[in-house]
């Protein structure tokens, strides 16, 4: 999913829109094209884990991830993330708007398209104080980011070809999963099995 192509999906609505005279297709095709093109253009962040533990994992993923990540990380080298290769770990600190330490912090660096999104994508691993989770993710969004809606993250996965609808619904089953049974079915969809014989069935069909 590009800029390229949500434009495009706004120039076609705009065409439904004068041929139907603003009817609720045209209006439709519009708010799905607006809601696209928020969804490639914003960067987005949200705790991966409940706060009280003794680790949080943070996740941020959109366009601006690596930039933002680059004002409030320091790193003991002072290396910019924008120059690291992505698939990379780094040690650092995280710092707030007047540069005081919030916390001393593991950062995951991965890189379009190699990523859960497929998007530039950062994770923080910082300890699992409430205090600190929420003063990361409160400085975060100072900086440009957007709170993340649940399950935002596995749709931009969809959206950006990372999934396909089955695999993005076991992600959500795989999470509730409660018994070595669901776990395995679960993860067996996950990993593409079920859309693989869905693939299979239709070229049999065909």
């Amino acid at each position: 999913m590009t800029i390229s192509f949500a434009s495009s999906l706004i120039k076609y609505s705009c065409l439904c829109s004068k041929l139907s005279s603003g009817g609720i297709f045209s209006f439709f095709i519009l708010y799905s094209s607006f809601f696209i093109l928020t969804l490639v253009t914003s960067t987005i962040c949200a705790p991966s884990t409940p706060s009280g533990g003794a680790l949080g994992i943070i996740r941020v993923s959109g366009p601006q991830s690596i930039p933002i990540a680059d004002v409030l990380f320091t790193s003991p080298s002072h290396q910019l993330l924008a120059s690291a290769k992505g698939q990379t770990l780094h040690f650092g600190t995280i710092t707030d708007s007047s540069g005081a330490i919030i916390d001393e912090v593991l950062l995951s660096l991965f890189r379009a398209p190699h990523s859960y999104t497929g998007e530039d994508s950062i994770e923080i691993s910082c300890h699992g104080s409430r205090f600190i989770m929420n003063a990361i993710i409160e400085r975060l969004i100072q900086l440009g980011c957007q709170q993340a809606q649940p399950g935002e993250f596995t749709q931009r996965a969809f959206l950006n070809g990372k999934l396909d609808l089955s695999q993005a619904e076991a992600v959500a089953d795989l999470i509730a999963s409660n018994s070595r049974a669901t776990h395995h079915m679960a993860l067996s969809q996950l990993r593409g099995h079920f859309s693989s014989e869905l693939s299979q069935l239709r070229e049999y069909q065909g």
